[in-house]
C-alpha cells in the first residue's frame, strides 16, 4: 500500500488497530492508543489550520515549519501528527540536561527557518509573524476542542518531513532537510531488517531528545513500522536501565558508546523484557556485540542524518585476510541504489572493490538549509556525484565488497590524519584500538599530534603496563595516549563528543599558557624589585665622593673610574675579613655601623681620585696572588708602587695594561679580572638589597630612612599570594572517628600521625597471575647474555630487580646499568634500563662498550656546582655477617681514595665567593628567562660566571694522606655503655659513630665498629670481639662524604668499589689482587664531567642535547615564595607500605618510589580538585651519562614535571601514573626556573640499598628525628622528604606544606594518601578524585575519646622506640 506521507500510515494503523498503544509518557504513565493519538491530532489540527497554509516549495524556499518546544510524549506526538496533516513540518527542540545548548539550538532554528507557529517556545528570536502556543492552549485542544475535517492529503512523499541538526559531536551542525519518503522507506524496510522479531506487541523506548532529530525520530519509526507501542523518556543515561525494567521495554535503539554506558556490567544486568537492540551513530566493535548477540537480536544499522535505513548487519563477524582483524558484515536493503566510488570512477559490485558509498533514491535527505534555500552544505563536488544522469550523495562512508551482498566498513574518507610524515586513517586507528583486550572504548583525534583517549573495563585480567604499551604501539611514539574513566558523551545524541575532548585539549594548553604568564610576570617583577637598587647603589657612591672631596662637585668626574674600581675591591677585600659577602658571616660585626655593601661604596667613593688606579692595580695584584700564584702578582705590585707618581692617562693605560697582561698567559683563571665587572653589577642589587634592607630594620633612625628610600627609588618585591584555597569542615575529626577501611590516629602531640588500614588489601589474583605470565617468557634462558653470573637475567636480581618483572627503581636502574658495564662489557644508559619492559627489551638497547676520549679533562682544580664543604655530611651505614678484617678493609680504603678523585678534595679556597657566585648565577638565569636571547651575550655572561666561579681542589692519589679507618675505643673491656642493654645492636651502633666520627675528617671519613655485649680481652674493640662466638658480634661499617657534590646514590658507587676492593684483598692478604679485574676503557674524571655540566647549563639553559645537564640555582627563590608553613610525621603502618609496593609491582609494572609518586599526586588532585594542573619538582639523581654511573661524586638535581590532569572528574590514577612515569622516562623533565619552587609539590625520595647490596650486607638506614614544633618556613606548596627504612618501613616527613591550609590538612592529606594506596592496589582505573568526602561516616558515633587515646598511646610508644635510632624494635 502506497501512502503520500507518514501521517497517512499512522491513519492506518488507527484503522487497522485502534485500540493498541501507541504511545507511553513515561514520567506520568499516560497511554493513549493508535485512536486516541489520531483523534488528539485532529484536535490540534483544527487548532492550527487557520494559521498553517501551504508556505513554500521544496524546489525552492523551503516551507516555514512549526517549532514544537515540549517535552517528548503524548501531547508533542499529536502535535507532530497534526502538524505532518496539514502539510507544515516540524523542527522539534525539547527540554536538555544542557541548557546553554538548548537556548543556542532555539535562537539558531528561529532565525534559520522562521517558524510560522511556536508551541512551548520561549525564545525571543522568532519572526513577528510567528504565532505562539503554549503547553496549555495545546492540552486544552485536545481535551475540548473540535476535529478538524478530513480533507485529502496536502503533501506528498517529496514533502519536506521535518528539519533536523546533525549531532555536532565531531565539527558544526547541520540543519537537514527530511522529506516524507525516508520516514515511509523505514517502515517498508524494517520488516526484512528484523526478520519477525519485533511485533505490535512490542514497547519500542524514545528516550533520544529531539535536538538530535535523526535518533529521536528514528526511534519512532522503529515502533510505527510495526505498530507498537513507542515510550516516551528521559536522556539521561543512568535512569535508562530501570526505567526499562520497569516499562518492560523490549526494543532499544542507542549508540554503541551510551549501550555500555546503560549497562555497564554487560548483558548479564539487562532486563529480562529487553529482547532486541537495534545501534547507530557509532561503529560497534566484535568485542561489544559477540556477548550481546547471545542474549538479545543485535542490529547494528548504517545511518546518519543525511540518509536513512541503508545498510544493516546482524552482526555476522568477518575476519579481514590482510589485517586479522575481524568485522561485522553489512547488508544492503534489496531496493538500496547504492554504489562504491574510487578516484572518480563508479566500482562494479565485485569483491575487493573498496569505495566512498554513495547513494540515491528514497532514503536520502534532500539537502541542507543553506542561506535559506535547500541544498548541499559544501561544493557539489564533494557533496555530490552525477551517474546516469542521477545524484548520488556521497556519505564519506568508505566500504568494500567481501561477497555478493555483503560488504564491511572501512572508516571515513574524511578521517585521515599526518603521523609521522604520512597519512593514517584515524577510524582504522580507533577500531585497532577497540579491538585491544580490556579496551573499553577509545576516540582519537588529530592535529599536530595524534591525541587518543580511551577507557578501560573494570575488571582488567590482563595488567594495564601492556595495555598501554599495545595502545602506544597502535597510535605511534608520538601521540599522546590519555586514559579516562568515562568519555563525554553528547547529551542528546549519546555518541562520544569530540568536541569536548579538544575543548579539554584547548583548555589544557590555555593552563599552559596563563602559568607561563603568571610564571613571566612574577619574575618581571622580582627583576624590576631587585634592579631598583642600582639607583641606591649610585647614590651612595656620589654621596661619599662629595664628602670624600669636601662637597666640590669637580670630584663627580671620578665617578666612573669609581665604578670601574668597585668590582676589583669587592673581590680582593671578600678574601678578607673585612668584607663578609655571604648574609651569615660575620653579621653581627656590622649590626651597630654600616652592611658590608655600604662599607665598599663609602670605601670607594672617598678614596682620593689620584689613589683610583693604584687602588685598581693593588686589588687586581691581590686577586692574583690569592687565587693563583704569588710570583704572577709581582710585576701588578711594581706597577701599583710607581703609578701614583704618573700622569692620569698613564695610570689608566698601565691598568688596562695589566688586565691584558693577565690574558695573555693560559693558566685556570685566565678570564678572571675582566670578568669581575659582569659579576659585581648582576649581584649588586642583590647583594645590597638583602644587607641594606637587613640592617635598616635593625635601627629606628634608619628605618626613616629605608621609607624614604622605598618611596623614591626602591620598588618593593611582590608579596606572596598564590596558595590554594582548602578548607576542613571538620572532616579531620570525621577522619579521626572513622571505623573505615583507613584508620589515623594522632601522636606526640598532634605532631605525627599513624596511618594504617582495617585489614589486609589483597592485590587481585588474576591481575598479578597474569602480570607474570606475561614477563615469564622475557627470563627465559634463551634472553641470556653470558653464562653464570653474566646472565642479564641473574644481574637483575643482583641489582634488586625481579627478571619477571622489571620493577626497578633509579637506585637499581644504576647499579644494573655498572653491572652490565662491568661483568657483559657492554653499555646501557640508566634511562633505557628503566624504559625497558623485557629482558629482550634491555639486550636490545644494550651497545658494545666504546671508547671516550677524556683528554684534557684532568687536573688539579675544577669548577663544580656545589655546597658548603664541612657541613651536611651524606652517610651510610652497613651491617656486615662475617667479621671484618680491618687490614684489608683499610688496604681498600686506600684503594677506594685513589680510584675516586671526590675523596680527595679539600675545601674550596674560594669559599668567600661561593654563596655569592651561586646568586650571581641565579639572577643570571632571572635575567635570561625574561629577557630578550642573544647567544653572543649568553657566552660571555656564561664564560664570566665560570671564570669567578669557585675552585674545587683535588690531591694526586700519590699525596693524598692516608685515611685510617676509625674504631671505636675499648673501655674496660667494653664497646657499649651498659646502661643502653635494652637496645638491640642496630639502634645503638648509630650513637657509636656519633661519638666515634668527631671531629668529623673532610671530604671522606670511614669506620668499623663491631659490637657485643658485655666484657671482653684486647687491646683493641677488634681483637676483644674476634675473641668473642661469631654469633654475639655484630659488624658495621660507617662511610661519609661531603655533601657539597655528592647525593645519596654516591653511596652505592662507593660500596660497590669498597666492598670489592675489601673481597681482593681479604684473598691476596695483601699480595697482588689476581680478582681485579681489566678496566673497561678509559675512565672518566667525575669532576671534569660535573664541569663539563656546569660550563653548559651556564651557555644554553634547557636547550640542551642532555636534559639533565642544566642546572638550577635556587638561592633566590626565598624572595618570592617563602611564607610561614607547619610540619608533621606519617607513620604507615606496614600494612599500608607493603600494600604499595604490591600495587607498583603487580598493578602498575613500576618501583616503590614512582608508586610512591603517584599516591602522592592523586592525594593532591583529590584535595585540591580545583587543581588540575600541579608542578612536581624531584630530587633525581640523573646519571644517564657516560661514566656518571661509578662515579662518587654527583649532585642531585630538581627536576620538574608539570602533572596535568585533564578533565579532573573522569582522569584514572593510571594516567595520572602514566604521566609521570612518561617524563620520567623520556627524560623530557627540566630545570626550574626562577620562583617556581613557591608554586610546586617537591618530593625527595631516597630509597635505601635493600636488595642491591652483595649477600651477607645490609643496609642501615636512620630515622630522623620527630618534629618538635608545628610552624616552619614553607618555600613551596608542599616539601616531602621520604626514606625507606626497610623494605616496607618508610619515613614520611611533611617538610612544610602552607600554613594557609591550616594544621587539619596532614590529617586529610594522610588520610587520603593511604585510600589511594588502597584504591590503586584494588582499582588502579579508579578516578582521581572519587568521592571527595574523606571518609565514611558510618558507625563515627560509635568511636568515643577512649578509643582515640588508645591509639595516641600506641602512636607515641611507637615513636618513641623508633626514635632510640634502629630498626629491629
Amino acid at each position: 500500500m502506497d501512502f503520500q506521507g507518514l501521517h497517512c500510515y499512522i491513519d492506518h494503523l488507527a484503522v487497522v488497530q485502534p485500540d493498541v498503544p501507541a504511545s507511553l509518557e513515561a514520567r506520568t504513565g499516560a497511554s493513549w492508543s493508535y485512536q486516541q493519538l489520531h483523534r488528539a491530532s485532529l484536535r490540534v489540527a483544527a487548532l492550527l489550520a487557520p494559521l498553517l497554509a501551504e508556505n513554500g516549495d521544496i524546489k525552492g524556499r523551503p516551507p516555514r515549519p512549526a517549532a514544537l518546544g515540549l517535552p517528548r510524549g503524548n501531547a508533542w506526538y499529536a502535535c507532530c501528527y497534526a502538524c505532518w496533516r496539514l502539510g507544515v513540518p516540524v523542527v522539534a527542540n525539547d527540554e536538555m540536561p544542557d541548557k546553554a545548548s538548548q537556548a543556542q539550538r532555539a535562537e539558531r532554528l528561529a532565525k534559520e527557518l522562521r517558524p510560522r507557529v511556536a508551541i512551548g517556545f520561549a525564545t525571543k528570536s522568532m519572526p513577528n509573524d510567528c504565532v505562539s502556543f503554549s503547553m496549555e492552549h495545546i492540552l486544552a485542544a485536545i481535551e475540548t476542542g473540535t476535529e478538524a475535517s478530513k480533507s485529502g492529503p496536502l503533501t506528498g512523499p517529496d514533502s519536506v518531513l521535518l528539519y533536523t541538526y546533525t549531532g555536532g559531536t565531531t565539527k558544526h551542525s547541520k540543519c537537514v532537510v527530511v522529506s516524507h519518503a525516508m520516514a515511509l522507506w523505514e517502515l517498508q524496510n524494517y520488516h526484512i531488517v528484523m526478520q519477525g522479531h519485533v511485533s505490535s506487541a512490542d514497547r519500542v523506548l524514545q528516550f533520544t531528545s529531539a535536538y538530535w532529530g535523526a535518533a529521536a525520530f528514528g526511534q519512532i519509526d522503529i515502533a510505527l513500522a510495526f505498530g507498537a507501542c513507542v515510550v516516551f523518556s528521559d536522556p539521561e543515561a543512568e535512569k535508562l536501565a530501570p526505567l526499562i525494567a520497569k516499562h518492560e521495554i523490549s526494543v532499544l535503539g542507542t549508540v554503541p558508546s551510551l549501550l555500555r554506558a546503560t549497562y555497564p556490567g554487560g548483558p548479564e544486568s539487562k532486563a529480562p523484557s529487553l529482547k532486541v537492540i537495534l545501534t547507530w551513530g557509532e561503529a560497534l566493535s566484535v568485542k561489544v556485540s559477540k556477548p550481546w548477540r547471545k542474549v538479545c537480536f543485535l542490529v547494528d544499522l548504517l545511518i546518519a542524518s543525511e540518509y536513512w535505513l541503508a545498510l544493516y548487519s546482524h552482526c555476522d563477524v568477518y575476519r579481514d585476510p590482510a589485517t586479522g582483524r575481524e568485522k561485522h558484515l553489512l547488508i544492503p536493503l534489496p531496493k538500496l541504489q547504492m554504489h562504491l566510488l574510487n578516484d572518480g570512477l563508479v566500482l562494479p559490485n565485485a569483491p575487493g572493490n573498496e569505495g566512498e558509498m554513495i547513494l540515491t533514491g528514497a532514503t536520502v535527505s534532500p539537502g541542507y538549509i543553506t542561506d535559506g534555500f535547500i541544498g548541499p552544505s559544501e561544493s557539489t563536488e564533494h557533496s555530490d556525484y552525477v551517474h546516469q544522469g542521477v545524484r548520488y550523495l556521497r556519505t564519506r562512508d568508505k566500504l568494500r565488497w567481501v561477497s555478493a551482498k555483503r560488504l564491511v566498513y572501512c572508516g571515513r574518507t574524511g578521517s585521515l590524519a599526518k603521523k609521522g610524515g604520512q597519512f593514517v586513517d584515524l577510524e582504522e586507528l580507533s577500531e585497532r584500538l577497540q579491538a585491544l583486550p580490556g579496551m573499553l572504548s577509545c576516540a582519537i583525534l588529530g592535529g599536530e599530534r595524534l591525541e587518543a583517549f580511551c577507557t578501560l573495563e573494570e575488571e582488567l585480567t590482563i595488567p594495564l603496563q601492556r595495555v598501554q604499551k599495545e595502545a602506544q604501539k597502535i597510535c605511534g611514539p608520538t601521540a599522546r595516549v590519555h586514559f579516562r574513566t568515562q568519555l563525554p558523551r553528547h547529551p542528546v545524541t549519546g555518541k562520544v563528543d569530540r568536541l569536548q575532548l579538544q575543548a579539554q585539549l584547548d583548555t589544557l594548553l590555555q593552563r599552559e599558557l596563563t602559568y607561563e604568564e603568571q610564571k613571566r610576570w612574577i619574575q618581571r617583577q622580582m627583576l624590576r624589585a631587585y634592579c631598583s637598587w642600582y639607583p641606591v647603589a649610585l647614590l651612595y657612591l656620589v654621596w661619599a665622593t662629595l664628602v670624600g672631596g669636601f662637597l666640590d662637585l669637580k670630584s663627580l668626574w671620578s665617578i666612573p673610574l669609581r665604578l670601574l674600581l668597585l668590582p676589583y675591591m669587592w673581590g680582593a677585600l671578600a678574601y678578607t675579613p673585612l668584607l663578609p659577602l655571604s648574609s651569615k658571616r660575620e653579621r653581627a660585626a656590622y649590626e651597630s655601623c654600616i652592611c658590608p655593601p655600604e662599607l665598599l661604596l663609602i670605601l670607594v667613593g672617598v678614596l682620593p681620585s689620584f689613589l683610583l688606579c693604584t687602588a685598581q692595580v693593588w686589588a687586581c695584584a691581590l686577586l692574583v696572588c690569592v687565587r693563583r700564584e704569588r710570583v704572577a702578582a709581582l710585576p701588578m705590585l711594581a706597577v701599583g708602587v710607581v703609578s701614583p707618581f704618573l700622569p692620569l692617562a698613564t695610570q689608566l693605560s698601565l691598568c688596562g695594561g695589566c688586565i691584558i697582561w693577565d690574558l695573555m698567559f693560559p693558566h685556570d683563571d685566565r678570564f678572571l679580572l675582566p670578568s669581575l665587572p659582569l659579576c659585581f653589577y648582576l649581584v649588586l642589587p642583590k647583594w645590597l638589597g638583602d644587607e641594606l634592607t637587613w640592617h635598616l630594620e635593625k635601627n629606628f633612625l634608619r628605618r626613616r630612612l629605608k621609607d624614604l628610600l622605598i618611596r623614591f627609588f626602591i620598588i618593593p618585591k611582590i608579596p606572596w599570594a598564590a596558595s590554594w584555597a582548602w578548607e576542613d569542615h571538620g572532616h579531620s575529626f570525621s577522619i579521626l572517628d572513622s571505623v573505615g577501611p583507613v584508620r589515623v590516629a594522632k601522636g606526640n602531640s598532634g605532631l605525627s600521625l599513624a596511618v594504617e588500614f582495617s585489614e589486609e588489601i589483597q592485590v587481585p589474583c588474576a591481575r598479578r597471575a597474569a602480570d607474570v605470565d606475561e614477563h615469564a617468557s622475557s627470563a627465559s634462558p634463551s634472553t641470556a647474555v653470558g653464562d653464570g653470573h653474566g646472565t642479564l637475567a641473574t644481574l637483575v636480581a643482583r641489582a634488586g630487580g625481579d627478571p619477571s618483572m622489571l620493577c626497578l627503581d633509579s637506585l637499581q636502574a644504576t647499579v644494573l646499568a655498572e653491572l652490565i658495564r662491568k661483568e657483559l662489557h657492554q653499555s646501557i644508559s640508566v634511562a633505557d634500563v628503566l624504559r625497558s619492559q623485557s629482558l629482550q627489551e634491555m639486550q636490545q638497547r644494550c651497545e658494545p662498550c666504546e671508547e671516550v676520549n677524556y683528554e684534557e679533562e684532568h687536573g688539579e682544580t675544577f669548577r663544580v656546582f656545589l655546597l658548603q664543604f664541612p657541613r651536611h655530611p651524606v652517610d651510610w651505614c652497613l651491617r656486615v655477617d662475617a667479621p671484618i678484617d680491618l687490614h684489608a678493609f683499610q688496604r681498600a680504603v686506600d684503594r677506594c681514595v685513589a680510584q675516586h678523585s671526590a675523596l680527595r678534595t679539600s675545601e674550596t679556597p674560594d669559599e668567600a665567593l661561593r654563596d655569592t657566585m651561586d646568586k650571581a648565577a641565579a639572577l643570571w638565569q632571572l635575567w635570561r628567562a625574561v629577557g630578550r636571547r642573544s647567544d653572543c651575550w649568553e657566552r660571555v655572561m656564561a664564560s664570566a660566571l665560570f671564570a669567578l666561579w669557585p675552585r674545587t681542589r683535588v690531591a694526586r692519589s700519590e699525596e693524598a694522606p692516608r685515611l685510617e679507618v676509625r674504631v671505636p675505643p675499648l673501655v674496660d673491656g667494653r664497646v657499649r655503655d651498659p646502661r643502653w642493654d635494652w637496645a638491640s645492636h642496630d639502634q645503638y651502633i648509630h650513637s657509636v659513630f656519633d661519638d666515634l666520627l668527631k671531629p668529623r675528617r673532610w671530604p671522606f671519613d670511614v669506620a668499623v665498629a663491631p659490637l657485643f655485649h658485655g666484657t671482653a680481652a684486647g687491646h683493641s674493640a677488634i681483637e676483644a670481639a674476634l675473641s668473642k662466638p661469631a654469633s654475639e658480634v655484630a659488624w658495621y661499617i660507617y662511610c661519609s662524604i661531603t655533601h657539597a657534590y655528592s647525593d645519596g646514590l654516591s653511596g652505592q658507587a662507593l660500596f660497590a668499589d669498597l666492598l670489592r676492593f675489601y673481597h681482593e684483598e681479604r684473598e691476596t692478604q695483601g699480595g697482588p689482587s689476581s680478582a681485579a679485574k681489566e678496566e673497561l676503557g678509559p675512565t672518566p674524571e667525575p669532576l671534569a664531567l660535573l664541569q663539563r655540566r656546569l660550563w653548559r647549563s651556564l651557555c644554553k639553559p634547557g636547550n640542551l642535547p642532555e636534559p639533565n645537564d642544566d642546572l638550577y640555582h635556587e638561592s633566590i627563590c626565598d624572595d618570592w615564595g617563602r611564607r610561614a608553613g607547619q610540619s608533621r610525621r606519617i607513620y604507615f603502618h606496614p600494612n599500608v607500605t607493603r600494600t604499595l609496593r604490591l600495587a607498583a609491582r603487580h598493578c602498575f609494572g613500576c618501583s616503590v618510589d614512582l608508586a610512591w609518586l603517584t599516591a602522592i599526586m592523586c592525594t593532591m588532585f583529590r584535595l585540591f580538585p580545583q587543581q588540575p594542573r600541579m608542578l612536581l619538582i624531584l630530587k633525581a639523581s640523573c646519571r644517564d651519562g657516560p661514566g656518571q654511573g661509578q662515579m662518587v661524586g654527583f649532585l642531585s638535581e630538581a627536576r620538574l614535571i608539570a602533572v596535568d590532569a585533564g578533565d579532573l572528574a573522569t582522569a584514572n590514577i593510571w594516567e595520572v601514573h602514566k604521566l609521570i612515569d612518561s617524563a620520567r622516562l623520556a627524560r623530557d623533565w627540566r630545570a626550574p626556573e626562577p620562583f617556581e619552587f613557591g608554586l610546586c609539590v617537591y618530593v625527595n625520595i631516597v630509597s635505601a640499598m635493600v636488595d642491591s647490596l652483595p649477600p651477607g650486607y645490609r643496609h642501615l638506614v636512620r630515622e630522623a628525628a620527630p618534629p618538635s614544633r608545628w610552624y616552619s618556613t614553607a618555600y613551596s606548596h608542599l616539601n616531602l622528604r621520604i626514606d625507606q627504612l626497610q623494605l616496607d618501613d618508610w619515613d614520611f616527613r611533611i617538610f612544610h606544606h602552607d600554613s594557609a591550609w591550616g594544621w587539619d590538612w596532614p590529617t586529610n592529606f594522610a588520610h587520603d594518601l593511604a585510600d589511594t594506596v588502597r584504591r590503586m592496589a584494588l582499582t588502579p582505573t579508579a578516578p582521581v578524585v572519587g568521592d571527595l568526602g574523606p571518609v565514611e561516616r558510618s558507625g563515627a558515633a560509635e568511636t568515643g575519646s577512649s578509643k582515640r587515646s588508645a591509639e595516641i598511646e600506641t602512636v607515641e610508644r611507637a615513636a618513641k622506640l623508633r626514635r632510640r635510632g634502629g630498626n629491629e624494635g
